[in-house]
């Protein structure tokens, strides 16, 4: 008769990675591996798995996929914690809106009074636009681009076009609706109104999608508007403002999001970055990760592509840096 196994007296840390939109199982390349061998390189006292979460639809409303992410991570706890005396402690990295779905994953268990919700003790995101995307990223060169690509596969350039009549069928009908305002007069940027504005949003994501995964482009409306609807939170400026708020609020979570930038060089006399960065008060929770790429969306696409970003391996080392410094803390509290 064979002995009953002792269960593991370890400490086990899942690392948990998000894509962002339209983003798939490959979004990270080796970046879980090479944070998981650098974690247990300096712990070797603690257990750390990366898991990537399967591809999944970034379409529809944003809450559906933070309650099917939820679903999925219960259930990956729970078998991390088979067979174990140790305590098992989750770090979500997500890329792009991944990071969006973290932190409103992290935001809905702070607001419950669940009995046993997953111990999540950090998120790291990387090149997610937590205050929307730049302004520069929607300019006339990049959108040529985006339709440029589009035109080459089959349905792509109506999904832009569409995109563009339904945003101005929306702008057409709130300016007769609306009277002008202060507050829609500073939401302006480069000419755009706030509508004009998700038009060009809507299509530059789009069209980043199309310039992404040129075999996947379908032809139908309802395929644009439920993707539009995903990433319509990248508008909603107070919105944004109020998750980073909260979420820094919620207590034993280290949080901390790395973006790219691109230096500046005889065409543009300034760093250039996908997101927007966020005001001076919050600014210690971002790091710059420096990126040698034509333009904003490369740079964001490539991120973990040491082939196009040769500053991948620095990313790695400071990444991990900072998980190290967060299971410490963590390790000490539950000792």
């Amino acid at each position: 008769m064979s002995e009953k196994k002792e269960p593991e007296k370890r400490n086990k840390l899942l690392l948990v990675f998000i894509h962002g939109f339209k983003g798939d199982d490959d979004t990270f390349k080796d970046f879980p591996g090479r944070l998981q061998h650098l974690l247990t390189s300096s712990k070797p006292g603690l257990d750390t798995e990366s898991i990537v979460y399967p591809q999944y639809e970034t379409r529809g409303d944003l809450k559906k996929a933070v309650e099917l992410f939820c679903a999925w991570l219960e259930q990956k706890v729970k078998e991390g914690e088979e067979n174990r005396e140790g305590n098992v402690a989750i770090c979500l990295i997500g890329h792009s809106m991944g990071g969006i779905l973290a932190a409103d994953t992290i935001l809905k268990y702070a607001s419950q009074e669940s009995p046993t919700p997953p111990k999540i003790i950090g998120l790291f995101a990387f090149d997610t636009p937590y205050y929307g995307v730049h302004e520069r990223v929607f300019s006339k060169a990049t959108l040529e681009r985006a339709s440029s690509v589009a035109q080459q596969v089959s349905g792509a350039y109506s999904i832009l076009t569409t995109a563009a009549g339904l945003m101005s069928t929306v702008a057409s009908t709130t300016k007769k609706t609306t009277a002008p305002t202060a507050a829609t007069k500073s939401s302006s940027y480069f000419g755009f109104n706030k509508w004009g504005l998700a038009a060009v949003a809507g299509a530059a994501l789009v069209g980043g999608a199309v310039y992404m995964q040129k075999d996947n482009v379908s032809k139908s409306v309802e395929w644009l508007v439920s993707h539009l609807e995903f990433v319509g939170v990248l508008w909603k400026q107070e919105e944004l403002k109020q998750r980073v708020e909260n979420l820094i609020k919620v207590p034993d979570i280290t949080f901390h999001c790395f973006y790219t930038q691109i230096p500046p060089n005889e065409s543009f006399f300034s760093p250039r970055t996908f997101i927007v960065l966020p005001p001076p008060e919050i600014l210690s929770y971002f790091s710059s990760t420096t990126c040698v790429s034509k333009d904003e969306i490369d740079a964001h696409c490539y991120m973990f592509d040491p082939e196009h970003n040769h500053f991948y391996f620095d990313l790695g080392h400071v990444s991990a840096k900072r998980i190290i410094d967060m299971t410490d803390k963590w390790e000490k509290e539950n000792n």
